[in-house]
């Protein structure tokens, strides 16, 4: 084999080792256009046993020079082998500031209906409590009414002992 052979057998080795460390060293990302490249790059790239890749834990990495690849933690659903994945996304000025906007329209959203689901929620506790209140009102007349009846009712009795005592001492006289 000649030296030319070697080196470019040597350069074959290379690519071959770049391309499995691909994605699996921080310094090796794999480049994708959005977030959900990268879990269509799991699904297209499963475990050795040949099962698919559950994502345990994502997050932003730090590597010094700037650049914030995102690692996925992933865990077999089968055989329970554990790695991890490096992805660094790529997009344009213009991707980027469309995806921000779709977010923020998205967040505004999600922001009204939870305003309009709280002020519902203060509504129908509102009605609630205004319902509790007039019953707690009826309840207190009902019990101010029976006492004011138990009172006429005592107070009439009172009157025909009286009356009773009076007529007794008229006839005594």
């Amino acid at each position: 084999m000649s030296f030319t052979e070697i080196e470019a057998k040597q350069k074959e080795v290379d690519r071959k080792k770049t391309e499995l460390s691909l994605g699996k060293e921080v310094s090796n990302p794999v480049p994708v256009k959005s977030v959900g490249a990268e879990y269509t790059y799991l699904q297209v790239h499963p475990c050795e046993c040949g099962e698919e890749w559950i994502v345990k834990k994502q997050r932003l990495v730090s590597k010094g020079s700037g650049a914030f690849p995102d690692e996925l933690t992933v865990q077999c659903n089968s055989c329970g082998s554990e790695s991890s994945f490096f992805f660094r996304v790529e997009r344009t000025a213009e991707e980027a500031e469309a995806e921000l906007q779709a977010g923020e329209a998205e967040l505004q959203a999600l922001k009204d209906s939870l305003k309009a689901e709280l002020q519902a929620l203060k509504d129908s506790l509102a009605e609630a409590e205004l319902q509790a209140g007039e019953a707690k009102l009826q309840a207190l007349k009902d019990s101010l009414a029976e006492a004011e009846l138990q009172a006429l009712e005592d107070s009439r009795h009172e009157l025909k002992k009286t009356e009773i005592v009076k007529d007794t001492s008229v006839v005594r006289d």
